[in-house]
Parts: structure tokens; sequence; C-alpha cells
């Protein structure tokens, strides 16, 4: 086994003892007559107990819900929806309380009637789950009943493989490795670090300081960028802006993406201008 192997395994893993409450969760509202043991109490295993330690479980999930700002209930139903795709058991339930002809995915209604402290603005478009795509709604006769689908991308993230999404093919790339800096460079690539360490989470990301650099010797401007990023663990990408979509809605669905992308899994993009505009 290889170490990638062995990473994927242990994030799958993870993954799966934090879907097993809702599971859990759900085969009660399949089978009311299933009652609360107190081993289940003990361990953590029912729905409140188990959402409210999961900072200290996966790695991977605990980050995604700090840097996403979801709550109980929102990291519940992304789990619901993680589970439908790994968990071949709960993937049986969702089958059996969907009833004969109907989609297997969950659903909004089932969340709420399933997961404890459920709330509208879990599914509004504002939500962090549709406003960062984290999960997309289905076709369906109306909202509560429309079928559920975790993002193929976070779902790759969450069991340990992170490939850029295919929509940003093309649109941003790996930036070329940093070179040694004399000391006046380091300490400016310190600086831009330390700007960018200072950002509040969440909105300092999308609000929070979008740096120029000027002066001194234009072609190592990309290399600073680099140390810096290497100083905070980011991975630098290059934004290529020919392949930038012309149409308002579809840059905004873009940035949305990119996003969601540097807030997951801690990348930059970089633009650099060269004279006057």
């Amino acid at each position: 086994m290889t170490v990638d192997e062995s990473v994927d395994r242990h994030d799958l893993t993870e993954l799966l003892d934090a879907v097993a409450s809702v599971r859990v969760a759900v085969a009660r509202l399949v089978d009311e007559r299933l009652p609360v043991t107190a081993g289940e109490v003990a361990q953590g295993r029912t729905v409140d107990g188990a959402l409210s330690s999961l900072p200290s479980g996966s790695q991977r999930l605990a980050r995604v819900i700090s840097r996403f700002g979801l709550d109980r209930f929102e990291t519940g139903l992304l789990l619901l929806c993680a589970g439908a795709e790994v968990d071949a058991e709960l993937a049986g339930l969702l089958s059996r309380a969907a009833g004969p002809g109907r989609s297997v995915l969950p659903t909004f209604q089932l969340a709420m009637a399933s997961l404890p402290g459920g709330h509208w603005r879990a599914i509004g478009p504002g939500s962090p789950l549709r406003r960062w795509r984290m999960i997309e709604v289905g076709p369906g006769d109306s909202l509560l009943a429309s079928p559920l689908r975790i993002s193929e991308r976070l779902l790759m993230h969450l069991i340990g493989v992170d490939q850029l999404d295919e929509r940003l093919a093309g649109v941003v790339r790996p930036g070329a490795h940093g070179v040694a800096l004399d000391a006046a460079y380091h300490r400016a690539a310190e600086r831009l670090a330390s700007a960018w360490a200072g950002e509040p989470g969440l909105q300092g990301l999308t609000d929070g300081p979008v740096v120029l650099l000027v002066g001194g010797d234009i072609d190592v401007h990309p290399a600073i960028v680099a140390d810096a990023c290497t100083l905070l663990g980011l991975t630098r990408y290059d934004l290529n802006e020919t392949a930038l979509p012309s149409q308002a809605h579809e840059l905004d669905a873009l940035s949305r993406l990119w996003e969601r992308e540097a807030l997951a899994v801690r990348r930059r993009t970089t633009r650099q201008y060269r004279g006057r505009r």
C-alpha cells in the first residue's frame, strides 16, 4: 500500500464514522420502534452527540465545518448527502424511506424529519451549503421533495482525494516553484504572509486584503508570492484571465467555485500586471 492509499483509506474511515450517527437517525425514521440505547448515548452515537464531537474526529470534515461556518443541522445535512454516496447501509435506508420508484438520494424533507435542529435557512440560496455549491438540488415536485447531492469535488476532498474541480481547469493553473530570494525580497514575502495570516476566516478570504506588489524587479514578484505561500502552507495558483467567462452570472459561479476551493484546500490565486492599464 502506498502512502497516498493509506491516507485516503484513513480519511474515508473517518467520514464513515461521522456518517454513522446520521444513519442511526434515518433508521429511526424508517422504523420508529428503534429506541435510543444507553450504549449509543455513552458512545456519542446519537446525532446531537456525534455532531458536537466532530471537531475532534474527522480532520477534513472538521476543517470544512469551521471554514464554511456550518451549524449542526447543516453539518448533519452534508453528512446525509455524503453518506448516500459512500455508505451502502444508509443508501438502503434512504431507498426504504423514499418508497418504490423514488430517488434514493436524501431530501430536505427527510433531513428535517430525522436530524435535530432543522431550519429552513440551511436550504436557502444564501446558506453556506448552497452559496458554496457544497450540495446541489436536483429536479423535484417541490423544494422539500427534491433530491440533494453532495458536490463531487467536496466528496472527493472529504475522502482524501484532492484534485482541482474540472470546471476550473484552464482558468487557474499551478504556480511555478519559488526561487531563493535575497534578504530584502524575503522580508517582503514575510510581510505578505503576515497580511494574509491576519485574515479572520471565511469573510477574510472573500473581503480581506488584496495585495498589490509594486517596485523592485517585477520578474521577482511571483517568487515573493510563492515564498509567502510556502510560509503559510498555501498552494499557489496563477489566474489565466483570457479563460474567464464574459457573462456576469458565469463569472460569479466560477468565483464561488474558486473560493470554495481556496477555503477547503488552502489555495491562493495570483495575477501579474505589466505596465499601466
